[in-house]
């Protein structure tokens, strides 16, 4: 008789009010004053999956592991928007309101080898840690100068 056990199936796509509730999560969790980010990684992502699923308000079965790397999806494209994002503010072009700048870096976003020409689809995420996490908006550099987090990325990506 062949194994009656089933492997797990992989869930739905994340929904775009998911992602917001992970990054509020996320946000909430880092900065808790009194617990901090100094945990180990199961305890944390544990808080995280107790603060998603107390403050839903719509069916979601995530587990731990999803939340996880669902986060690392988001993290990773949303810090290679912010290289993208700086420089085009460093470009200092008269003219462009900030809506135009987001449009100009999901073009480039999308023409980088790493994004294997597809769309940027966080903004949402984008705009809820832009100006939630000082660690997402600024950096101190070498030289004590004020840089943003897209600024210093793309530095680092200009290094490689």
């Amino acid at each position: 008789m062949g194994s009656t056990s089933k492997k797990p199936q992989r869930g739905g796509n994340f929904t775009d009010e998911e992602d917001k509730l992970l990054v509020s999560a996320y946000l909430n969790i880092s900065l808790d004053v009194v617990q901090g980010n100094d945990q180990k990684r199961k305890t944390y992502w544990r808080r995280v999956w107790d603060y998603f699923h107390q403050h839903k308000s719509f069916v979601s079965e995530r587990n731990e592991n999803s939340l996880m790397n669902r986060w690392s999806a988001i993290q990773l494209s949303v810090n290679k928007f912010c290289g993208c994002y700086a420089q085009i503010e460093l470009r200092h072009q008269s003219g462009m309101t900030k809506g135009d700048k987001v449009s100009e870096a999901k073009t480039y976003y999308k023409s980088l080898e790493t994004s294997k020409n597809s769309s940027f689809q966080f903004e949402h995420c984008w705009k809820q840690l832009r100006y939630n996490q000082s660690g997402w908006r600024t950096l101190r550099g070498k030289n004590q100068r004020r840089t943003t987090l897209g600024q210093y990325l793309l530095f680092q990506l200009q290094s490689w």
